[in-house]
């Protein structure tokens, strides 16, 4: 309120001259500003709200993009482990691959032995006789 109308108000007041129209005023002007400010409670309150809703939908958003991202991390590692167990796997058949030829190759000497021992046998025999 303005401070001369306040000391109008006072000054009438103290002198018992406040009117019913004076009365009225006042209750208007009270009644408006009371208005704007409950107004203003609302409007923020509405705001209050919305950003509770807000929060919420985040929340939701975070919580999706977190199990995504925990599919994801999982596939992801299905996909390593496999691909661990497939280099494991070729790793393994190169080494038989090298222990068939090494296996193969002493047979192969052992086999050619014999034979030289039977060939050799069967010169001794040829020749004793």
């Amino acid at each position: 309120m303005d401070k001369p109308i306040a000391i109008q108000f006072a000054n009438k007041y103290f002198y018992n001259e406040l009117t019913q129209r004076d009365l009225e005023n006042l209750e208007k002007n009270f009644n408006v500003r009371l208005k704007a400010i409950e107004d203003r409670i609302m409007g923020v309150e509405n705001r209050i709200s919305e950003l509770k809703d807000d929060i919420k939908s985040l929340d939701t958003k975070i919580d999706n993009v977190k199990n995504e991202l925990k599919d994801d991390i999982k596939n992801v590692k299905e996909d390593l482990n496999h691909k661990i167990d497939s280099v494991k796997i070729d790793s393994l058949e190169k080494n038989n691959k090298w222990i068939f030829g090494l296996t193969f190759t002493i047979w192969l000497t052992i086999l050619g032995g014999f034979v030289a021992l039977f060939f050799s046998y069967l010169h001794k025999i040829n020749t004793s006789q």
